[in-house]
C-alpha cells in the first residue's frame, strides 16, 4: 500500500521579489514546490530608498496575480536586501527561502546575493533557475549516511506530492577508501548493495522509502568530484530539480566533501536546486 511521506508540518516559504520583471513559469515553480512542502507562500520585497513605495507594491501585485494559491501573503519593507530577508527569516517559523535566477539569461551564474543568502539562511533555500512547466524528474543526492536521510525523505515527499519520478544519486569521492569507508573507485552500484554497509544500508533504506511512497525511483552511484557528478548527471539525464542536503557539523570529511558541493551547485547547475536543512539548523 502507498504510504505519505511525512512533510516538513505548517510553516512558511519566503519567496523573494526582486527588482526585475516576474516570469510566470518562475512563480508557478515557487509555488509547487513550496505547496508539496505544505507550506504557506509569503512574497517579500524589499525597496531601496530610492524606489516609489508604489513600484515595489506594483511588483508584488504583479507576482501575486501569477500563482493560484488564495493563501498568500505579500510582504513590502524597506532595507538592505539581505539584511531584510535574513531578518524576515528569524520572525517566523519559516522552512523554505526561494529566490530566482536571471530570466533574461537563464544561464547566468547566481548572484553574489543569491549565493551569500543560501549559505546563511538556517532554512531550506530553493534557486529557481530554468524552471520547466512541470516538475517531473528529481535528482536526489545523497551523502550515503543517516544525516542524508531528511534530505532523501524531503525529495521523495515532493517527488510524491507532485507526481515526479526520482533518482537517488550517491557521488564516490576519489578520497581513498581506506580513510573515508567508501566504495573503492572500480565498484558498481550493484556491488555496493551486496555488501553489508552503512553505505550500503542507507542506499536500500531510501529506496525503502521511495517504494513506500510508491515513487517510481531508481538508485545511480558515480565517482568523482562530487559537485562535478552531479552536474554531469544532469547533462545526461536532464532533471527539473536537484535535492541535496546541506552539511552539518560533525566528521571534517563530511564537511570537506559536501560543505563546497551546495554553492558549486548553486552557482553552476543548470536546473533548479534545493538545499535542505534539516528544521531550520
Amino acid at each position: 500500500m502507498k504510504q505519505t511521506v511525512q512533510s516538513q508540518g505548517e510553516g512558511y516559504s519566503l519567496i523573494g521579489i526582486g527588482r526585475a520583471a516576474r516570469d510566470p513559469k518562475h512563480m508557478r515553480y515557487a509555488e509547487a514546490v513550496s505547496k508539496a512542502m505544505g507550506l504557506r507562500p509569503v512574497l517579500f520585497h524589499v525597496s531601496s530608498p530610492d524606489e516609489p513605495p508604489e513600484e515595489g507594491e506594483r511588483l508584488l501585485a504583479t507576482a501575486r496575480a501569477m500563482l493560484t494559491t488564495e493563501d498568500v501573503e505579500v510582504l513590502h519593507v524597506e532595507g538592505d536586501v539581505e539584511d531584510e530577508i535574513i531578518g524576515e527569516l528569524k520572525r517566523r517559523p519559516y522552512q523554505l527561502l526561494v529566490m530566482e535566477t536571471s530570466i533574461s539569461d537563464p544561464d547566468q551564474s547566481a548572484s553574489q546575493l543569491s549565493q551569500r543568502l543560501a549559505n546563511r539562511a538556517k532554512v531550506s533555500v530553493l534557486l529557481v533557475r530554468n524552471p520547466p512547466e512541470r516538475i517531473a524528474e528529481i535528482l536526489i543526492c545523497t551523502g550515503g549516511h543517516p544525516a542524508s536521510t531528511p534530505a532523501v525523505s524531503l525529495g521523495i515527499n515532493l517527488a510524491q506530492a507532485i507526481r515526479a519520478n526520482a533518482t537517488i544519486l550517491y557521488v564516490a569521492s576519489s578520497t581513498p577508501s581506506m580513510y573515508t569507508g567508501l566504495p573503492a573507485l572500480e565498484e558498481g552500484l550493484e556491488q555496493v548493495l551486496t555488501r553489508e554497509s552503512p553505505l550500503s544500508n542507507h542506499l536500500k533504506e531510501a529506496a525503502s522509502i521511495a517504494e513506500a511512497a510508491g515513487v517510481e525511483t531508481k538508485l545511480e552511484l558515480r565517482h568523482g568530484v562530487v559537485a562535478e557528478e552531479i552536474i554531469r548527471a544532469c547533462d545526461v539525464k536532464p532533471n527539473d530539480l536537484v535535492v541535496i542536503g546541506a552539511p552539518k557539523p560533525g566528521a571534517l570529511i563530511d564537511r570537506l566533501l559536501l560543505g563546497r558541493v551546495a554553492p558549486q551547485l548553486i552557482s553552476s547547475n543548470k536546473c533548479s536546486t534545493l538545499i535542505v536543512r534539516n528544521n531550520g539548523t
